[in-house]
């Protein structure tokens, strides 16, 4: 059980974020596995969020905010951090679209002149 613990550290450390280890072990090793397969699930949902969030602000879409709470629980410090300030700049991106649709719509359609 030892070796399958470091080697599952040992993988995720170098990326492999599927990493998982198998359930039904007794006692502390037990625990270990199910607060790591836990932990590498949370880990798998905030990047899910984040990513989200990313993908629709290359569809204009500025609405979508990333969660600072993962089944109910607070996220870490520094992961409530990065959560705050990508929400921060999808607020700015948003209201600064609003901004410039409201300027499109005063000014209306002007044509172009290449001199």
């Amino acid at each position: 059980m030892d070796a399958q613990l470091l080697a599952a550290w040992n993988n995720w450390l170098n990326g492999h974020l599927d990493t998982r280890l198998p359930g039904g072990w007794p006692g502390l090793h037990g625990e270990m596995a199910t607060i790591f397969n836990r932990m590498i699930a949370v880990g798998e949902q905030r990047t899910d969020y984040f990513n989200r969030v990313f993908v629709s602000v290359t569809d204009g879409d500025f609405s979508l905010r990333v969660p600072t709470k993962l089944e109910g629980r607070n996220l870490a410090p520094p992961f409530v951090k990065n959560a705050n300030e990508a929400n921060f700049m999808m607020e700015q991106l948003s209201s600064l679209t609003e901004k410039i649709k409201q300027v499109a719509k005063e000014v209306g359609p002007m044509e172009y002149s290449a001199t």
